[in-house]
């Protein structure tokens, strides 16, 4: 992995990295100059490089509107994402902002950092990083460009907005948890319910609004998870030197460690979650707690893998209880 970080001559480090692109080139950005970087973009169509482009929908970037049609026609995917309006803390109407600054290359090379892509930025103090080799960050942000893609102004206000918690001397907000079960399987399909959740008293509020949600990459991550659980007990009965509660306990947390990357990989994949009649707000599995002594009877606890962006403040890690599932 190469990292460079660049305070000076950032349009100039743009144009370069830019230029170099073989395959595509994909972009989000808050502000973007056409005149600056529009010569950019031609020889990157004209050289059968995939160009797409998310725009905030904000009145500077349609000052541009002839040039990216001019783009759009000779093969660009330019599209403008508009934010919906919402009451900052003095009462006040604003409107929100698809702020991010950032550019994927040919899958290999991600360009970040406070420097928006026009000409008023250059006279301030901003910064650029240049970032190359790391495929987990291609990834992330390849997974947020997909995201924007799918978003639009309705979707984002349903995410945003949680309703207040109807209970008396509760300041709560109420989100959508989408649970699954990792004992309620049939053909390959993990199955779950989705509960309506207090984000202050959970144990008091939470109420089942839809069943029977099911999932195949559940079941299929739980089923490795069980082997490589196997695999460790065979591994530990099978020492010579006893080892010590510690050393189970971290190795356990290894594989814990390692089936939620793989979670949170596939969910940071989903975006914009719905079931069949409900946005999802978050996404958790019933786990047992972990048990040294298999002979234990386990307690079942709700730990959750993904959180929606604009709600995840109002989101615990886990619930020390199976609401209704167990």
């Amino acid at each position: 992995m190469k990292y460079e970080i660049y305070f000076d001559n950032l349009q100039g480090v743009i144009h370069d990295e830019v230029a170099k692109a073989n395959e595509t080139v994909k972009i989000a950005m808050a502000w973007l100059n056409f005149t600056l970087y529009g010569k950019l973009f031609e020889n990157l169509l004209e050289n059968k490089v995939a160009l797409s482009i998310i725009l905030d929908d904000n009145w500077v970037n349609q000052l541009f509107k002839e040039k990216i049609e001019m783009l759009k026609g000779r093969g660009a995917d330019i599209n403008f994402l508009k934010m919906p309006t919402s009451i900052d803390d003095y009462g006040k109407k604003k409107t929100n902002i698809m702020h991010h600054k950032f550019a994927i290359i040919d899958d290999r090379i991600i360009l970040n950092g406070s420097f928006n892509w026009s000409e008023n930025a250059g006279l301030n103090f901003e910064n650029l990083s240049v970032i190359s080799g790391h495929d987990y960050a291609v990834q992330r942000f390849n997974d947020e460009f997909d995201f924007l893609k799918r978003m639009d102004e309705g979707k984002i206000k349903d995410l945003q907005i949680l309703e207040d918690c109807p209970a008396d001397d509760c300041d709560g907000k109420l989100f959508n948890l989408l649970l699954y079960d990792p004992t309620n399987v049939d053909n390959y399909e993990m199955y779950g319910n989705v509960y309506e959740v207090c984000s202050n008293c959970p144990y008091d509020h939470y109420e089942l609004l839809e069943s029977g949600v099911s999932d195949r990459f559940f079941n299929n991550v739980e089923e490795h998870k069980g082997s490589q659980y196997d695999e460790l007990f065979d591994k530990i009965n099978s020492m010579e030197k006893e080892i010590s509660e510690e050393e189970k306990k971290n190795l356990i947390n290894e594989i814990d460690n390692y089936i939620a990357r793989e979670y949170i990989f596939y969910l940071n994949r989903y975006g914009y979650r719905k079931t069949e009649n409900h946005t999802v707000h978050a996404i958790g599995k019933l786990k047992q707690e972990k048990m040294l002594n298999k002979h234990e009877d386990p307690d079942w606890i709700a730990e959750i893998y993904w959180k929606e962006k604009f709600a995840s403040k109002f989101i615990d890690d886990d619930y020390d209880f199976a609401f209704d599932m167990r």
